[in-house]
């Protein structure tokens, strides 16, 4: 039995456990399926998505990146493994509804059912968090997919090359690809990229948690006041040309929508070292205001956007950065660039 057929079982079978419930069937539809319940309320219908491994990232990603959105009277509902009581207190804020397969869920109808179940705990690991897909090698060959639209998966060692990793590990990573139906080669010395949305469910969840804590080097106080002095300092300086550097993060986001900065400066920068510190009078701080990330492949900067004299990074590593930040501003704006940047090759493939 596969995963998400197991989730969807032992969900509907704990819907089926409650009083005022009595039938529970899941029909064919958009998304995973839609769920009746008929309950001595009445009939009530969910649009079911299966999520697995959930973090805050990952949730914030679904929310965002929804492709069926409810008609009237029918509400989202999230079926998975298991979700943390932090992750529910965050579902209580929005419309979507869960049921996990520890036990845990959050069924809102007014006035016809309502039940918060929170404090059960899993009982196995979740697979995306034991997959070598997830491990900081691991996305860094995700990215190098992802971060190509369409689906033609290039040579391995070209990937290698792009990823900043090993032969080795592009190899590792395209048995697993190909055990779990991602990868497809329907001729010789042709392969091809499928389910990409899965792919970016387990790539945007596992940046925050496993590859960002390893590209940072540092976190900075400038000497300016204002961010954005700090960043014309390391923009206007000929004498740096030689250094790449690309923006992510709220001042990314920034360049690419207008819509909304904050206040953080978070930026890839190749090379770095503490003379460039010390010459952009940017002092070490545990909470400072820019942090550094390690430029870990030319694919951050080679699909660098030029928007207005700033320089981006690709679309994707400016969405992750958002949905890590986790912020309300931040998340809104990771909105807007999952719908111009990334939805229309995503939702293809």
């Amino acid at each position: 039995m596969g995963h998400a057929q197991s989730i969807i079982e032992e969900c509907l079978a704990l819907l089926r456990t409650l009083d005022t419930v009595r039938t529970v069937e899941l029909r064919p539809g958009p998304a995973d399926g839609r769920l009746v319940l008929k309950t001595d309320s009445g009939r009530l219908q969910y649009l079911c998505e299966v999520k697995r491994a959930l973090n805050r990232p990952r949730l914030e990603h679904a929310l965002v990146s929804a492709e069926h959105p409810p008609k009237a009277g029918t509400r989202r509902l999230l079926l998975t493994d298991f979700l943390p009581g932090s992750l529910i207190d965050l579902l209580q804020t929005t419309q979507v509804d869960f049921v996990d397969a520890a036990g845990n869920m959050l069924i809102r109808w007014p006035g016809k059912l309502h039940v918060r179940v929170k404090g059960m705990k899993p009982t196995h690991l979740a697979e995306a968090k034991a997959s070598f897909l997830t491990t900081p090698h691991g996305l860094r060959v995700l990215f190098a997919l992802l971060a190509d639209s369409g689906t033609e998966v290039p040579a391995y060692r070209q990937l290698s090359e792009r990823a900043g990793v090993s032969l080795g590990t592009v190899g590792r990573v395209a048995l697993e690809l190909k055990r779990r139906g991602f990868l497809e080669t329907p001729r010789r010395k042709r392969r091809v990229l499928r389910r990409k949305r899965e792919l970016l469910d387990l790539w945007v969840g596992g940046y925050g948690e496993r590859l960002r804590p390893q590209l940072v080097i540092g976190r900075f106080r400038p000497s300016e006041r204002h961010l954005g002095d700090a960043l014309r300092r390391l923009a206007d300086d000929r004498d740096r040309a030689d250094v790449r550097w690309a923006l992510t993060g709220g001042f990314g986001a920034d360049a690419l929508t207008g819509h909304y900065r904050g206040d953080q400066l978070v930026l890839f920068i190749d090379p770095w070292s503490s003379k460039l510190a010390a010459t952009l009078r940017w002092l070490p701080s545990p909470e400072g205001p820019i942090t550094v990330l390690e430029m870990f492949s030319p694919d951050t900067i080679e699909r660098t956007l030029e928007k207005g004299g700033a320089r981006v990074a690709h679309p994707l590593l400016v969405y992750a950065e958002l949905l890590f930040q986790g912020r309300d501003r931040e998340v809104e704006t990771a909105q807007l660039i999952y719908d111009q940047y990334l939805r229309p090759d995503i939702s293809d493939a």
